[in-house]
């Protein structure tokens, strides 16, 4: 008659259960990385529909005189346009204008007004 082996564990059960453990730790970091970079993409896109929403006001205000308008903007921490150039930030996400700014430009705040006064567009 042979012994029956009771409460024991054979190394291949553990060997097998460590595997399974490791594949599932490797895929739980790759999808925390995944979602990572999919909010991130997320961000830039919602940079980039305001870079462009500032843009477009711009553009429209410089062809029409007596223009004013503003616009609200819930993530957008730094807007800002440098001297001379035709390139507007958005949190660090860029977006080309038709055309150069004499002066710097920089708000940093929820609201941006835009006016178009006897020919000349300011921002505020």
């Amino acid at each position: 008659m042979e012994k029956e082996k009771r409460g024991q564990i054979s190394i291949e059960v553990l060997f097998s259960v460590g595997i399974m453990l490791l594949i599932f730790f490797v895929v739980l970091i790759l999808n925390s990385s995944k979602k990572s970079e999919a909010r991130e993409a997320e961000i830039f896109l919602l940079d980039r529909e305001s870079c462009v929403r500032i843009s477009d006001a711009i553009v429209y205000s410089e062809s029409n005189q007596g223009f004013n308008t503003t616009l609200e903007f819930n993530d957008v921490k730094n807007v800002s346009i440098q001297a001379n150039s035709s390139s507007l930030a958005v949190n660090n996400v860029y977006c080309d204008l038709p055309f150069k700014f004499r002066t710097r430009v920089n708000l940093g705040k929820k609201g941006i007004s835009i006016y178009n006064v006897d020919g000349t567009v300011t921002l505020s």
